[in-house]
This record gives C-alpha cells, structure tokens and sequence, in this order.
C-alpha cells in the first residue's frame, strides 16, 4: 500500500504560542489549585484559589535553573506530554478547546483555538484576546485522566482531571470565563495575585475534589467524561467505576460529592483478581505496577436514534453522550477481548475477540500495551433498518488490524447482537514506509457527506519517533475489500523541510542574510525555539568573547551577533584578509545553529492525537507544541507530490479533485501535465546553484521592471543568461523527448495555468479569529510557494522550447504568447511570495475589556511582575487578509484558493490596496520594500510618493507626486476604494479628479503634516499656477493663500508670505495676517526688510500693527525690537514726529528697565534722548512737540513737574500702580525733552564721583 499511495493531503503545522512557567504575556493566566484535604476527619473548609498573571514561578531558584540542560527546559516547558481539542456543541463559542498537559505533567493548560468568531464579536468587529488558563496541580496529573463534558442549556464546560493520588478534580468553566471575560485577563493584566475572587471564577462553584473510595482498594487506569455529570473510570483490576455526580448540600462545601458503583463481568471476585495469583487472569507490568489483562483500555459510547447525534470527546476516545435508556458500551481490554455492555443496567451484552479469531488451544495469549489507546469507532449512520450501528475495531497486534462489525437490534430497537461485517477479512494496515518503524497511535472514522449516507473517511495516525503521517481511506460500508488497498497519504509542508542547503532566497547578499531570512519566515520557528537554539549554541559553540547580547536587543539582532562571534577573521601569509575561508566558517556555523533549530522543532510536531472537528469537517493532529490542521492537496500540490505515481493512481487522483481545488484535470490531461512539470523540474535541478541565482535575478527582473523590449528579445538574453551552456545534453535530450509524447503542449500549459488560477466565489460573511487567519495563512504561505515553483520552472521551459539550443524548429509554436502570459502571472506570485515571507507586526483593536485593564493596572501590587502586552505578528499576508472570508466546510484549501484570488495581485487594484494597507499599518519599511511592485500609473506614483513621505525622502516624493498629478488631478480612471480610499480618508477624496487645485493642495497638507514646509508653498504655488477663476470658487482660492502664507513664514521666506498676503481679498483675514507677518519679521530681525515692503493700501495698519506689540512690550533691552522697527517704519514714510513719540515711549521704558543701576558707564538713555532731539531737530520749530504716552495728574499740567516727565515722582506712581487723580496725556517740548536730557546727564555725572541712588 505504501508503494501505491498518492499524496492527496497536506499536513499545516500551526504554532499556538504555548504559554511557559516564566512567559510574561497579558493573556496568560496561571491558577494554582489547592490539594484535595488531608483526611476525612478534617472539616471541609473554604481553600484559596491563586489566579495571578503569568511570571517566573521563583526567583529565589533562577540559579538552580540556569545550571539545568536548556534542552530539558525547553522541552518541559513548551512539549505537551498529553495534549488534544474538545469540540463542544456547535453554536457555543469558544467552541474549540485546547488543553494540554505541560511541565512534567503538573500543569494544564487551556485556550481556545476557534477558526471563527462568534455572532457577537463578528456583528461588532472586536478582536477579544483569549487567555490562556494554566492549572497548576499540587500533584501530578495522571496519565490520560483529562476530560471534557458540555453543559446543557448552559454555557459552560465541565473539566475532569485526576492526579497521581488518585484525586478527581471538577472544574467548571463559563464561557465567559474561556473567551476572556469576567474581568480575568483584565486582571491578569493588572498583577493581582492571592486568593482574589473574578467574577464567576471562584471556588467551591469553579473548583471541587473528590476522592472515590474505590481508588482505596483499586488503582484507576483511566477516565473518560460520560457527560457533565457523570464519569466512567477504568480500573486496573479490570473493574468499571461509575460516578455520578450528586447535590453538594452546602455551597462552601469544596468535595464534590460522587456515588459510586462498580460493574464487571465477574461479580465480586472481580476485586481479587489482582489480589490472589490463584485467581487471577494474567497480570502486565506497566510503569511501576501491574495491571490486570482484564484491564479496559479503550471505551466508546453509542446511543440508538433517539438519542443525541454523534459528537468527539475525549482525547482517549470519541464518543456520543448516553441518554437515560438504551447507551452501549463498548470496551476492549488487555486480553484483545471486545465486550459490549449496556451502559444503564450494567450488564455485559457481547464477549467475543477483537478481531473475531476463535480462541487459542495454546497457552500463547494475545495480549494488547496496557496503556490506553483509541481502538474502537462506531459509524451511527446506518443502510439497513435492522442495523443499529456498525463498528470499527483495531487491533494493535504486529502492524495493527481493523475489522468491521454490525449491530443488529430487535424489533423494539435494542441491541440484540454484534456480526462480523466480513468474517473472512482481517484489514490489515500498512505501514507509509518500509525504511522505519511505524506504528498506529490513533485512527477516526468521518463521515464523508449526508448525501452519501454508506461512505466513510477512516483516518489513521501513524508515527515514527517524533514523526508521523495521516493516511486516508474513503469506502462504502459495503465495499470495504475493493476499496481498501486505495490509500491516500499526507505530507509535510515545504516550511518545515530542511535540506541542509544554504537557501536561494530573494535575499541575494552573504550567507548570514540567507540564514537569517530563512529562519526567521514567518510561522517557521517560534520564538521559544530559537530562544533555546541560542542559548545551547552560545553555550557550546560560540567562542569565549566578552560580547554583551542584551535582552533589550531584538531576538534577530542577537542571533546574527551571537553566531558572528563564533568565527574569527584570519589572514593568509601574505598579510590579507583570508574572506573565503571566513565565509566557509561562517556558513558552518549557520548551519550548526539552523540543525539545531530544526531538531527543536521537530520535537514540537511530535503528533499526541488525532481530532475530528464535527462542525467544520476539519481532521487535525494536536503536536506537543501546536496544531497540524490537515487538508486537501490543491491540484498543483497534488501534481508536484506525485510526479513519481503509476499511472494507475492518475484516476484516484482526478477523482479527488473538485473544481474549487483547480481545473478538475481528466486523467489524460493530468498525465501530460505531470510530464511537463516533470520536465521543467529536472531542468532546473539540472542548473548549477550559482547559474540559478542568475535565473532568479533575470526573471526578477522580468516581473519587477516594465520591458524595453520585445518579447522575443527577452526570451534571447533570458536563454543566453541562464540556459545556454548551463543545462546538460542529457537533459536537454529528455526535455525532448518529453515533448514528442506530447499531445499539444500549448493546451497542456494553459490547463496548468487554470488549475493556479481560478474564478473566486463569494466570500461569505464569517470573521476569522486571530488563530483561524494564521492557519489560513500558513496554508497559503505552502500554496504559494508551489505554484511559484511551478511558474518559475515553466517559464524557462517555455523559453528552452521556443529556442531549443540544438534545434532550428521550434518545439512550441506560440511560445513567446505563452512566455508572456507566464511572466504576468509570475508577477503576481513575485508579489504573493513577498508577502509570504515579509514578517510584520499586526494592528491592535481595542476591547472593551481594556478600560478595566488599564484601571486595574493602577492596583499593582508591588511584587507583582510587570505583564507584557501581546505582541501580534504575522506575515503581510495575514495583515490584508479579508474581513469577511469565510471558511468552506470540509475543505480548508477551496478558502485558501478563495483568498489568494480575492487580492486580484494580476490588477492594479489589488497592488495599491496592499501598498495602500501597508501605509494604514504604519509599516513604513516593508511598504518601501514593496515600493518595486507598484506600477508606473498614476495612483502607483501616489502611492510611492505617500510611502517616501513616510519615510522622510521628501525630494523623491515630490517627483512622483508631480508625476501622478495629470492622472489624478485633471481626470480619473479609477476611483479610490477599499484601502486605497482609507489611506486617502473619506475627506480628502474629493481632492482627485476635480483639478489640480485641488490635488496640489492634497499633496501640501500631506507636507504639512510631516512640517515639510518648504515643499508645502511650493505646491499651493502650484495649486495657484493651475486656479482659474472662472472655473474655482473663492474659498478654495483662499484656502490656497492662507496655507501658502503660512508656509512661507514657516520657512521664513517673507517675500513670498508679503506677496500672498497683497493677493488676500477677505479684509478681515488679510489684517489679520498682516500683524501675523509684522510680529514673524521683527522677531526674526527682518524689521529692516519689513520697512521695505510696500504695503500698498495697507501703511496705516502696518503702523498701527507695529504700535500694538510695542504696547506689549515691556523690557525692551531683551524684547523684539518693536520700537525701532516702528521708528524706522516711520522714518522711511517721513512721520519725523511720530518716530520721536515711539522712541520717546521706547526711552521711558528704558529708563524704567535702568531704575536704581549705578553704572555710570549705561549710555542707553542719554543715547535714547540723542536720538529723540535728532528727530526733532528735522521738523519745523512750530512742531517741536509730541505727546508722551505717559500721563500724569491734571494739577501738574503747565508746571515746572509736568515737564519732568518720567521723572522721580512718575517712576514711584507707575511702582504704586495707581494715580491720585484723573490722567492725562502730556504735551512734550522741544525744551522739556532737552531738559529731561540735563537731569539724566547730571545724575551720571554724580554716579561718576560717587553718588549712590540718584
């Protein structure tokens, strides 16, 4: 079978950012669960549940941690040692629930792992970040003794866990509880520990123990949850236990209360079975005891029509929840028998082998591993009326064999008796290979469709070590011998494929940026598995150099700096760097560190169940640490992972493939198909590495850059540079040949092409979760790269064809058509793989548990660690995932295939909206690396343009704002929407398509807003070189000037700010610009340049401008110099008296700044009144007056005291801030002003010869 099984299934492997002892997220949430009470004489008392936020358990033993292997931290931190998902009723949300046993069995960790949102969170758009709840256990959790029950007509879930010490723990958990709610992640968040009580998170109606007096004198092998009440415990005697859960009378009470009974098929000898040797049947050692060969190892439920319909359970078994009447059990124990019970009467219907083999006359027993395992499936849809059921047994004897049985009920519908479907077939199962050990660790049979009531999917998990394979089997109940040998197998995606090999990555540089963009690609390595790799490579390999790598640094910076530090520059004898020999060192030191990422990682995939999703349809394996969601192979995957197959298989193969999976290919064209994919791949492995380098750069260069030449010039230089004297004859010969079997290639190709691309359908309206876009992406990210592969390697084909090199004809007769069609959709995937690989951080959405996070974040206690917020990312892919996608039931790659078509990257809508999205998200990096994917068009040169802004390369922004105004301004082709239309906002839309005004003013307040004013005057110069006033209105013209002033006094150009100001039409708005003008100029000692100014019309307000901020001023030593600005503004226009009054008033204030200085040397003054006579000594005698701005008391008017104004009583009015009577202004002479100059040249003549306080 495993020679003849066809790839048909692709293994996404999704990590689920497990939560360690020491992680500091917000989301994570660690409860610490009291012990069970020490004996019955104790009263039952209230215990305190710790919920805290997740921090290092200890910091007293971070010495002892450091000294133990990093390898068996790392695997008891992030391995699960049980780990599965419990799908609960469909319509509950969460409705997928992870669980997983960590840290040396003592803690169990649960989070929900939902593909979509619920009704609620869709209607409103929030992303809740689910927590991640870890139950630490005083004791250790026992071995396959975790399970699950839904509560009916309630939201909420029932956890059964047993521990070592044979303790039953009942947790209930609400919903709200497992979404988030209920304040506990907001309390998380806070820090707040010890014994605190979260809305429905409180004991004793969360927590409850038990200890079964049973366990006292039989030791439990395993549970499983019947429903929320009941659990069904298998004991190593060979006993059942039934629980059923009671009333507890007192709600503080912490036990729950559990009545007991037991049921065997040997009555009350049973419980000596293991006691007595004499009586016993047989004992097996497993672990550190022994278990009776009459131990139950595996149960599965069924419950005739009537009852509910058929759901999965436990990670042990799956099962449907018995109603009151009419459950069977089934069991199978060590001694490979098969049993059916009726689960209400307790009371052993059916005893027979498991694989129905008559009994044995030798002493030889057929004994199955006591540890317990899934061997039992029961198929509730059934052909017949007289058939109850059909069930699926397994045996795990040797290689493991199935067979298949009928219930037959009676008249009234019960269970009469069980027949072997085919008693002369035993189904034995094949292992996927013949070079390793397999075995069945777990296996489920699906229904295929309600429509096909007879057809089932049989799953089957094989592992090897830490590896596994999923093989599938679809047959009709009735069919089973024909259809058995037609296996179908799964295989691992291209991310987690390690070939040894330095990668050929877009990243043309040295081997460390190779090795650093490999290893960090999105969802290839978690950070806890590099984490690890680091420090086991910095303890072993690097050398002893005292090289700080802080934990502030990013984890990329302190890999690449921590492997560098391994190698040592050398020199050859000669005195020259020896680079080569560097380069080789240092690729081997990338290849130590990348091997042991690998062998981490791969202890992560290691399979501990298979999951049927109900619901959705979904198969997936539970790793130790993540998801591996498995789907159906897309035609070209399906091609590449079946080159090798029979032409036998091309039957199965087409037969597997629907229309939403690719082109639906007839046998016929398939196998033509696989030729030339065939052929273009052995073409390429053919080229040296070296040469293919040169291939990715050309063909690059094909998608990237607009052609210059014709098509059949290109396809030349692309076979002169990659292909010509690069590929052997001999492959040449068999590309060849290939073609001559051929029935028309061109229609071969193009089936190709139509199987990559297809028409999309609707897309529904569901929300994926944060976790359901990841594993959408990751799936994309595997689809991508094969038919990015697939284009490649045809593109060169096609030009080998068109050209052969030892040919004159041409193999293919339209191949430049072809070749052109190939580079377009190159193109397409050119981009799809940038984003696949292109890691970024995602955007965070408010919830509305934050406004309780951040109030509870004040009540941090003091030793409580600080919680780090999620750090979301993903790749490119993920940030412009749709919101309104929906998932396909059944077939998780038709949604992959629907999402890759609706980014329409082949149009140049779907390019601007990704460029467009990138901007939103602020990436301003990756959206400048995207910048080469933008075309040449109008709205692509906006976009570049905005992208430069972003990044602060002004002058090239400007260019291509300049570039894309004629498209954009004066007409539009294209409307913004989507994206496009969010980074342009819903008030600037207009801006386009309605003349350049209106696009060059867009374009300024872009500048504006990164204060590029010079760049923002030029284009409102723009804008006004393009208005035309019989086609614009006023207000935008308006709008133009005033944003163009502004600029200029930005910049400081005032020419061009007095220039804009004269082209104000609205008064109001002009003066008010005017004295915004003046006060820029004197301020920036541009008064002189002020005075110069025209002003026409406007000389008047220019002075009264002036006067008003020198009123202002009071210090005028330190101040903008108003004052002499306004004299000279006064000077220039001839108002010789009013420049004396503003350097009068300038000289009070002066004389003010001077009161009680004793520096005889302070000519400011006296040069003050020099200036003032000199101004007056230039108008006629008769107006040798001013009016002084100071005043004083009507009495003093016309003597000798008036005209001392500013004098000693005048100083000690203005220090007393009042007057004693009415104030006037005074009238100043010619003679009073000269006379004020006496007194002060007196005073500093007293100062000169010592005089102190004149």
């Amino acid at each position: 079978m495993a020679e003849r099984a066809c790839v048909l299934f692709k293994e996404t492997r999704i990590s689920t950012d497990a939560a360690t002892a020491s992680s500091t997220a917000s989301n994570v949430v660690n409860v610490r669960l009291p012990s069970h009470r020490a004996s019955a004489t104790q009263a039952p008392r209230r215990r305190s549940i710790h919920i805290r936020s997740a921090s290092p358990s200890s910091q007293s033993g971070s010495t002892t941690e450091k000294q133990r292997d990093i390898e068996a931290i790392f695997a008891s931190n992030s391995l699960a040692k049980a780990a599965s998902v419990y799908f609960r009723r469909h319509g509950t949300r969460p409705r997928n629930i992870l669980y997983r046993v960590v840290e040396e069995w003592e803690v169990l960790s649960i989070q929900a792992v939902d593909m979509v949102k619920g009704l609620e969170e869709a209607t409103i758009g929030v992303d809740v970040t689910t927590p991640v709840l870890r139950f630490h256990f005083p004791d250790k959790i026992r071995e396959n003794c975790v399970a699950f029950a839904d509560v009916p007509n309630k939201d909420e879930v029932t956890v059964y866990v047993m521990t070592v010490v044979n303790t039953i723990y009942t947790l209930t958990l609400k919903g709200e509880i497992l979404r988030g709610g209920g304040g506990i992640v907001a309390a998380a968040k806070a820090g707040r520990g010890g014994g605190i009580g979260l809305g429905n998170l409180k004991e004793p109606e969360f927590c409850r123990t038990s200890y079964p007096s049973a366990f006292s004198l039989s030791s439990p092998h395993f549970l499983v949850a019947v429903d929320h009440e009941r659990i069904l415990v298998s004991l190593q005697d060979g006993n059942l236990l039934k629980l059923e859960r009671g009333l507890e009378d007192d709600a503080d009470v912490t036990e729950a209360v559990y009545y007991e009974k037991k049921f065997s098929d040997t009555g009350v000898l049973s419980i000596f079975k293991n006691k007595l040797p004499w009586v016993s049947s047989g004992t097996s050692r497993y672990k550190d005891t022994h278990v009776s060969h009459s131990t139950v190892i595996s149960i599965e439920f069924f419950t005739p029509k009537g009852g509910r319909d058929y759901e999965e359970g436990t990670a042990i078994v799956g099962y449907s929840a018995p109603e009151k009447s009419h459950t069977l059990l089934f069991t199978v124990s060590i001694n490979h028998t098969l049993k059916v019970w009726s689960y209400e009467r307790q009371q052993l219907l059916h005893v027979s082998d498991l694989m129905n083999q008559p009994p044995n006359d030798s002493n030889i027993k057929t004994l199955i591993h006591p540890a317990p395992a899934q061997l039992l499936a029961v198929i509730t849809t059934t052909l017949s009326r007289n058939h109850l059921f059909y069930l699926v047994t397994y045996s795990p004897v040797s290689t493991g064999s199935f067979k298949f049985w009928i219930g037959h009920g009676d008249v009234e519908g019960r269970f009469s008796h069980l027949e072997d479907m085919y008693k002369d077939n035993i189904f034995d199962a094949m292992p996927p290979t013949a070079s390793s050990i397999w075995i069945i660790s777990d296996f489920r049979v699906t229904p295929v469709s309600k429509s096909k009531p007879g057809v089932q999917n049989m799953w089957i998990l094989w592992k090897s070590n830490t590896s596994f394979k999923i093989q599938n089997l679809q047959f009709h109940i009735q069919t089973i011998p024909e259809a058995w040998n037609h296996w179908a197998t799964s295989t691992t995606d291209s991310i987690h494929t390690f070939t040894g090999k330095v990668p050929s990555t877009p990243i043309f540089g040295d081997v460390t940026e190779r090795w650093m963009e490999w290893i960090f690609y999105p969802e290839r390595f978690p950070e806890s598995v590099i984490e690890a790799s680091l420090e086991i490579y910095e303890q072993h390999f690097s050398r002893a150099l005292n090289i700080r790598t802080s934990r502030t640094m990013s984890l990329k910076a302190r890999v690449g700096r921590i492997v560098a530090s391994a190698v040592e520059l050398q020199k050859t004898k000669d005195g020259n760097v020896n680079l080569e020999k560097f380069k080789h060192e240092v690729g081997l030191q990338w290849d130590r560190f990348v091997r042991l990422c690998v062998e981490l990682d791969r202890q992560r995939g290691e399979a501990l169940s298979l999951v049927y999703d109900p619901v959705m349809g979904y198969i997936w394996a539970v790793n130790a640490d993540g998801l591996t969601a498995l789907r159906e192979c897309t035609e070209t995957e399906m091609i590449v992972h079946n080159l090798a197959a029979p032409k036998e298989l091309y039957k199965v193969m087409t037969d597997s493939t629907t229309s939403t999976l690719g082109a639906n290919m007839t046998p016929a064209v398939l196998s033509q198909a696989i030729l030339l994919i065939r052929a273009a791949a052995d073409l390429v492995s053919s080229i040296q590495t070296d040469d293919m380098e040169q291939c990715i750069i050309a063909l690059q260069e094909e998608t990237l850059e607009d052609p210059m030449a014709s098509v059949n010039d290109r396809m030349w230089n692309l076979l002169e540079r990659c292909i010509t004297g690069k590929v052997p004859r001999h492959v040449l010969e068999k590309i060849d040949n290939t073609f001559m079997v051929l029935d028309r290639p061109e229609n071969t190709i193009q089936a190709i092409l139509s199987s990559i691309f297809c028409p999309t359908k609707g897309l529904g309206s569901s929300r994926l979760t944060e976790f359901g876009a990841r594993v959408l992406v990751k799936g994309a990210q595997e689809v991508i790269n094969i038919n990015y592969t697939i284009l490649f390697n045809l593109a060169l084909l096609v030009t080998i064809a068109t050209f052969p090199p030892d040919s004159q004809n041409k193999i293919l007769i339209n191949g430049e058509e072809l070749f052109s069609q190939l580079i377009t959709y190159l193109k397409e995937y050119e981009i799809l793989k940038w984003m696949a690989r292109k890691s970024i951080s995602m955007p965070e959405h408010p919830t509305p548990e934050d406004a309780l996070s951040a109030t509870l974040s004040g009540l941090q206690v003091s030793d409580s660690p600080d919680s780090k917020p999620i750090a979301t990312t993903g790749s490119v892919l993920q940030l412009v995932l749709p919101g309104d996608l929906s998932l396909t039931r059944d077939s998780l790659s038709s949604t992959i295939r629907n999402f890759l078509a609706s980014l329409k990257l082949r149009h140049e809508s779907g390019i601007l909206d990704v460029a467009s999205t990138l901007i939103e998200a602020n990436a301003t990096a990756l959206a400048a690396k995207f910048q080469k994917f933008l075309p040449n068009t109008p709205w692509g040169c906006y976009l570049k343009g905005r992208i430069d802004v972003k990044n602060g390369d002004h002058a090239k922004a400007v260019v291509l704002f300049k570039r894309a105004a004629g498209g954009l301004g004066i007409s539009l082709d294209k409307y913004p929407d989507n994206a496009l239309r969010d980074v342009i906002g819903d008030g600037e839309v207009h801006s386009f398509g309605f003349g350049l005004p209106q696009y060059y003013m867009h374009i300024a307040r872009l500048f504006e807003e990164c204060e590029g004013w010079g760049h923002v005057a030029d284009f409102c110069r723009a804008a006004l070189n393009t208005f035309r006033k019989e086609a614009e209105n006023e207000f935008l013209r308006m709008g133009i000037l005033s944003k163009m002033f502004q600029a200029s006094l930005k910049i400081s150009n005032f020419d061009e700010a007095y220039l804009t100001l004269m082209q104000y039409t609205n008064k109001s708005l002009k003066l008010h610009t005017l004295g915004e003008l003046v006060e820029a100029m004197v301020e920036q000692d541009q008064g002189l340049r002020l005075t110069t100014y025209p002003f026409v019309g406007l000389q008047d307000e220019v002075d009264e401008a002036l006067s008003e901020k020198c009123e202002t001023i009071l210090d005028v030593t330190h101040g903008p110099p108003f004052h002499k600005v306004l004299y000279a503004w006064r000077i220039e226009r001839g108002d010789y008296r009013g420049a004396a009054s503003v350097l009068h008033q300038r000289l009070q204030r002066l004389k003010t700044a001077n009161v009680g200085s004793s520096d005889p040397q302070a000519k400011s003054v006296t040069d003050g009144f020099l200036a003032l006579l000199n101004v007056l000594s230039c108008v006629d005698e008769d107006q040798t007056w001013i009016l002084s701005s100071n005043r004083t008391d009507a009495d003093n008017i016309g003597t000798g005291e008036a005209g001392k104004g500013g004098g000693t009583d005048a100083k000690r009015a203005k220090r007393g801030g009042m007057a004693s009577g009415p104030q006037k202004r005074q009238v100043l002479t010619l003679k009073d002003i000269t006379d004020e100059y006496q007194r002060e040249t007196d005073r500093q003549g007293l100062l000169l010869h010592g005089g102190f306080f004149v």
